[in-house]
């Protein structure tokens, strides 16, 4: 074996890195690596002698990624005597070998990934010489050309690991007190995929893989009292590069549980106690233990550390302002359990979550059924018996389920057009569901699936919007079925599932999830998403993902929560959680506590700045949580359009106008201005009831036009966004131009905008206006308002939205959500606003704070959001004020306070966030 870092480089073109863990790459290397991204040329090369002559093979360990993979390769070579005995090209393919579904469950489908790639020679004993090359002297990117371990073996069977190189041993000894002779069953989770270890057992003769294989009840297999296991080796479980979450626990038969258990497990890097790491002994209730262990330091938490030390983070968090919380749902995840883990260690993590404010009655459980369907995958075809089996069983198993606040269903669903293209009864299903939605006999006959937008007739069109719609249908349905079988063995419990992100990349409806249908339906009754925001620019938008959540809980008036995200930074997780208080959720789960060395994903218990922040953020709830639960959030100053029909026509691409809508929302919030969104289903029945509506959306049911226009025509003010409302839902012109007399041009769209973080930054101007630059496209007027009855339309001609996010910066990285935006924006938002009446009704200083009123019987309450990301001085205005009796803010200070022209005006000294207690 030769670690690639270890090699004579020749010229400049390898240097030697250090692994990075914000690099874009899975895994680790086993040390340092070779890197040649740079331009130059250089070769690296070892001499190694060869005990014997024949056949060997040489393994090189390097970075695979799945793009950028142009000029990229490189050259192994072999030499002896002069004579090359091999040439290998490596990293030179077109697709990537991770690109077939059989090298992805083999190597992983990430960006980036370590593989390993074999070649094969004939030779003789002696020396022997190991030379990489460049095949390009090009620069690439920083995960492509990057060398890790080169092994030489003449075993042609053998296959290495990376870990291999890093053994990790057991042993397991049954204490005297162990009732029954037992094995220790062994299953865990890697810290990337594949993301579950395989199942095994330790016995009396070592390990193997399976779930009840190595237990049977035979003499020498199980382990009684006072017996013990051989040493064995778990490092082929286990992956290199991160903490290995596992647990070990006491079985006779798989998924049988035993009461209780008494053993040592013994850790070790040597097949013997000369490498022993630890010695760890459980007894008592429940049957095992869990640990984690990262073999690339060797780093070793068990769950008796690992508890005791959050305690002591716990505990070590200062006196903040506020009280600890009792109605109001507040969860994370625990994952350790009476039945699995030691008793002390589920009591240590219990009390640090309680010193933090998580704790008491209210209860999130999560029970997944997506995979129940007849068919593989085919959410048209679920299996009810199967549901019903499982919810009848998850019904016995927590008879007393007045503390649930919802049962969650399901992580992120959500399917594209691949298996309805293949799936008969996918296919099967399409007529009966046009038959049901009302399309005439006529069409229904021409009418078959089709996932392209692209289409230049009627017909083409109609099948494209239908297809798009019967997949909504299915996702719909198959939700529908789960919160069915939940209702018929545990009446009453709310359902929901988690909603992915797609709203914020511009689309609520890319992945077939419609959150209005599937609410508005009942195919679910509580509403939850979480705000991970992984490609926006700044966080503070998801106010505009909370408030679509809002809008479509008002119909079926039901409930809704979050995840706030942890692996943020303490003032993001604070700031985050105040604004989506502001904005009207119901609940809040911190994902994810962990604790991080349990069987769980995404955990932060390991780090002690979230325990206070998560503190000051619950304990501030705490003080109002009354008026918050009893309240809702004022009403908006002005409303913005969300169109399914125009989310459908871009689906499969990139969707300018979504993304407009998203960062226009942001504006407005930065203009001090309040805004709720109006789904295009509520126009015909509610006549608009803002005065301003804005519309970004290409495409409206035809059904909203004629109501959308009396509003206009008896003095509405309609925003029209670069390309809005030009298109109905079938692809058809939807002939609002000529219904409010308005005259523009297309859009010219030269860009589509990317995303926030990313392509936007690096948007071309196509020119200016008012000190704003112009981009992805424009269609002339700009800025043009026209009269139509007692009303007017306003047509921006631009996307301000897009420029708004595109232009800001970032000072400091270590801040992500806090940027600095260009005034330019704002002072052309706020004269359009003030020309067409809307004067906000709560105003603040500066304009990264954001302001929330929650209206309550018995007090209201201001939510305050600081995205400055350093502790602030506020000035807040506040118009129509009932006369409050006492301003109490929860965490922060009041400086000032007066009234107005019966404004209330506050001076507020505030840090990530506040509750502000205004007593009626």
């Amino acid at each position: 074996m030769v670690q690639a870092e270890e090699m004579t480089l020749n010229g400049s073109g390898w240097r030697v890195r250090d692994h990075d863990d914000q690099e874009w790459y899975t895994g680790r290397s086993y040390g340092q690596m070779l890197s040649g991204k740079n331009g130059e040329q250089g070769s690296a090369s070892v001499i190694l002698t060869l005990p014997a002559g024949g056949r060997h093979r040489v393994w090189i360990r390097h970075l695979d990624m799945l793009t950028h993979r142009a000029r990229s390769g490189f050259v192994l070579t072999a030499e002896q005597v002069g004579r090359h005995v091999v040439r290998t090209v490596i990293g030179a393919e077109e697709r990537s070998p991770r690109a077939t579904p059989e090298g992805a469950k083999k190597w992983g489908d990430n960006y980036a990934r370590w593989i390993w790639s074999v070649a094969e020679f004939d030779a003789a004993a002696g020396p022997l010489q190991l030379t990489v090359d460049k095949l390009h002297a090009v620069p690439v990117s920083s995960c492509t050309r990057c060398l890790d371990v080169l092994v030489v073996t003449t075993d042609v069977a053998y296959e290495p690991r990376v870990t291999d190189l890093a053994p990790f041993y057991l042993k397991v000894r049954m204490l005297p007190e162990q009732i029954v002779p037992v094995v220790i069953h062994f299953w865990g989770r890697r810290p990337f995929e594949p993301w579950y270890t395989d199942h095994a057992n330790i016995n009396r003769k070592g390990v193997v893989r399976g779930t009840g294989a190595g237990a049977e009840d035979k003499p020498g297999i199980r382990i009684a009292p006072g017996e013990e296991s051989p040493w064995v080796d778990v490092s082929p479980y286990l992956a290199y590069g991160g903490l290995n979450q596992i647990s070990l626990y006491a079985m006779r038969v798989f998924a049988a549980p035993e009461t209780e258990a008494a053993f040592e497990v013994m850790f070790s890097k040597t097949p013997s106690e000369e490498g022993l790491m630890r010695r760890e002994v459980r007894r008592g209730k429940g049957d095992g233990c869990q640990f984690a262990i990262d073999l690339s330091s060797y780093r070793l938490v068990t769950e008796r550390e690992g508890s005791e030390a959050s305690l002591v983070m716990a505990k070590a968090v200062p006196q903040v302002p506020g009280k600890s919380p009792e109605v109001f749902p507040f969860f994370t995840g625990m994952k350790l359990s009476e039945a699995r883990s030691t008793r002390q260690a589920v009591e240590n993590e219990r009390e640090a979550l309680r010193l933090i404010g998580i704790g008491g009655l209210k209860k999130w459980p999560s029970h997944f059924y997506f995979h129940m369907t007849a068919a593989p995958g085919c959410l048209g075809q679920p299996d009810h018996a199967r549901m019903d089996a499982m919810f009848a069983g998850v019904a016995r198993e927590h008879p007393d389920r007045s503390g649930w606040t919802a049962v969650n269903l399901m992580d992120e669903p959500g399917f594209d057009f691949t298996h309805v293209a293949a799936c008969k009864s996918c296919q099967k299903g399409f007529a009966p569901f046009l038959e049901r939605v009302g399309v005439p006999a006529d069409m229904r006959d021409v009418l078959t699936l089709n996932n392209s937008p692209d289409g230049t007739n009627v017909q083409q069109m109609a099948a494209y919007y239908y297809t798009r719609r019967y997949m909504n249908h299915l996702m719909t349905e198959m939700l529908r079925a789960g919160h069915a079988s939940a209702q018929r063995h545990m009446p009453g419990v709310p359902t929901t599932v988690n909603f992915a992100c797609e709203l914020l990349d511009g689309n609520l409806v890319s992945r077939s999830v419609d959150w209005f249908e599937i609410l508005g339906s009942g195919a679910l009754t509580y509403g939850w998403h979480e705000d991970w925001g992984g490609w926006a620019r700044t966080r503070q938008v998801n106010g505009y993902y909370v408030d679509v959540m809002r809008a479509a809980c008002r119909a079926p008036g039901v409930a809704f929560g979050i995840y706030n995200i942890l692996c943020r930074t303490p003032w993001e997780i604070q700031a985050r959680a105040f604004l989506e208080f502001g904005h009207g959720v119901r609940a809040m789960h911190f994902f994810n506590y962990g604790p991080y060395y349990a069987i769980t994903s995404d955990a932060n218990s390991h780090r002690p700045e979230i325990y206070e922040a998560i503190k000051r953020v619950t304990f501030a709830m705490g003080a109002v949580e009354r008026d918050v639960l009893a309240g809702r959030p004022a009403r908006g100053d002005v409303a913005q359009l969300l169109s399914v029909s125009g989310d459908i026509w871009y689906a499969t691409r990139d969707n300018v106008f979504g993304k407009e809508r998203t960062w226009l929302h942001l504006l407005l919030r930065h203009c001090g201005v309040s805004c709720d969104v109006l789904h295009e289903d509520e126009i015909p029945a509610s006549r608009v009831p803002y005065r301003v509506l804005f519309a970004n959306d290409a495409h409206l049911k035809r059904a909203a036009l004629m109501p959308l226009v009396t509003w206009v025509r008896s003095g509405g003010v309609l925003v029209l966004g670069a390309g809005a409302l030009t298109r109905d839902e079938l692809g058809a012109p939807l002939g609002l131009d000529e219904a409010l007399g308005l005259t523009r041009a297309p859009l010219a769209l030269r860009d589509q905008p990317g995303r926030a973080e990313y392509e936007m930054l690096r948007l071309k101007p196509l020119g200016e206006h008012r000190g704003m630059p112009l981009l992805c496209g424009t269609n002339a007027p700009l800025e043009h308002a026209v009269a139509s009855g007692r009303g007017r339309v306003v047509l921006t001609g631009f996307f301000p939205g897009i420029s708004y996010v595109a232009t800001s910066k970032r000072p400091d990285a270590a801040e992500y959500s806090a940027l600095d935006f260009e005034a330019a924006h704002r002072t052309w938002m706020a004269r359009l606003l003030e020309a067409n009446g809307v004067r906000p009704r709560i105003r603040v200083t500066p304009y990264n704070v954001e302001v929330n009123l929650l209206e309550s019987p018995e007090a209201d309450v201001l939510a305050v959001s600081n995205w400055t990301g350093k502790r602030a001085v506020v000035t807040v205005e506040v118009d129509r004020t009932p006369g409050y009796r006492a301003v109490e803010p929860v965490t922060g200070r009041l400086v000032e306070q007066s009234v107005r022209q019966q404004a209330l005006c506050l001076t507020l000294e505030v840090g990530a966030g506040d509750l502000v207690r205004l007593v009626r």
